[in-house]
């Protein structure tokens, strides 16, 4: 018997006409097989989105802006911070992006990266030696020792620097008084800032003002910024730190500190440090006179006329709005000692306390 030729698979397929067999479907099935198609095809695109996606960084927002003393002319003194004030004013921390064990080892060295992550913390090392190209571009009469710091931040007006201490900042200076509370010498934002130049005194290779006013926060519990001349209330402190170092852009100079006083800035009575930076002869003896009336120290350190001064302005606390801690010294005059007799220095046991409960 003949077998019929199975065709299968070896006989050309027929041509499905789509078109053709869904023209030949009820309305009401057309519009199921519609909805399923727009279903399947939107669940393919959001599982592709999910399994293919890439994650997004978290954005740091900043928090507001400090806010400055309502009754002076004195910066604010407590960095950015949303924590609420506490009873405990030596203990509240502000937010920072910098984690606490960070520290710079060196002066704000040559590599960006090793600054930036605790932009406002102590410079202890020596500076690298300045590149060629930063020391030609330089502004006439400029020490070579700042040339890599200018290379970064045209702003630098010195370095400050209390031997045996964290304190060792490179100081900029700008036209206000705000800038600089939340941003490091690089122009980055960060909580503490960096201790800066008030934005009226004069810094030039003709002039410098009678008293150069420095600004800058302080933390307790970590010593970041200026906390550290805060032990000027111990004497044996002061005699082992009598002398402090205040390079400008133009030259070198060491100062003899001169008293360190807490006054409140927002009281009838208060003696308003900040304001005394150009002075004549009688004016210089009035800012004197009353540094010397409220300094927790009594210092052998004498003032002639023609002086020049140096003031070291900080807060009590990190959530102290009225009281602030101020360290004058007297610069070395030229074929001077810079030896000071700390052995003539005493308890001022008669210092005119500030008025007001401290806050």
């Amino acid at each position: 018997m003949k077998l019929k030729e199975n065709k299968g698979f070896n006989s050309p397929a027929k041509k499905f006409d789509f078109f053709k067999w869904f023209s030949g479907i009820p309305s009401s099935g057309k519009a199921i097989i519609t909805g399923g198609a727009a279903l399947l095809v939107c669940g393919l695109a959001a599982g592709g989105y999910f399994l293919f996606r890439q994650p997004e960084m978290p954005v740091e927002v900043p928090s507001s802006a400090p806010v400055s003393s309502e009754a002076s002319s004195l910066p604010s003194s407590e960095p950015e911070s949303s924590e609420p004030e506490s009873s405990e004013p030596e203990s509240s921390e502000p937010e920072s992006s910098e984690p606490e064990s960070s520290e710079v080892s060196s002066v704000q060295a040559s590599s960006k990266e090793a600054v930036s992550s605790a932009a406002s913390t102590p410079q202890k090392a020596a500076d690298p030696p300045p590149a060629a190209d930063a020391v030609a571009a330089l502004p006439d009469g400029y020490q070579e020792s700042f040339a890599n710091m200018y290379k970064s931040n045209k702003e630098v007006k010195g370095r400050l620097i209390v031997p045996g201490t964290s304190v060792d900042y490179y100081v900029p200076q700008t036209n206000n008084n705000d800038y600089y509370l939340n941003h490091t010498i690089y122009k980055e934002y960060n909580a503490w800032g960096v201790p800066f130049v008030s934005f009226n005194v004069t810094i030039s290779p003709e002039y410098q003002s009678t008293n150069t006013l420095i600004y800058g926060h302080s933390d307790d519990k970590r010593g970041l910024q200026l906390s550290a001349i805060k032990n000027y209330k111990n004497l044996d402190f002061y005699k082992n730190h009598p002398v402090i170092t205040f390079n400008t852009v133009y030259g070198d100079a060491q100062y003899k500190v001169l008293g360190f006083f807490l006054e409140n800035v927002n009281t009838a009575d208060t003696f308003p440090y900040h304001n005394y930076i150009d002075m004549d002869d009688a004016t210089m003896n009035y800012f004197v006179e009353n540094v010397r009336k409220r300094s927790f120290i009594d210092t052998p350190v004498d003032v002639q006329s023609g002086d020049r001064f140096i003031t070291l302005s900080t807060c009590y606390s990190t959530t102290s709005k009225n009281f602030r801690y101020a360290l004058v010294a007297r610069k070395v005059r030229s074929g001077e000692s810079s030896s000071v007799d700390t052995s003539q220095a005493a308890v001022n046991s008669d210092r005119k306390e500030p008025t007001g409960p401290i806050s």
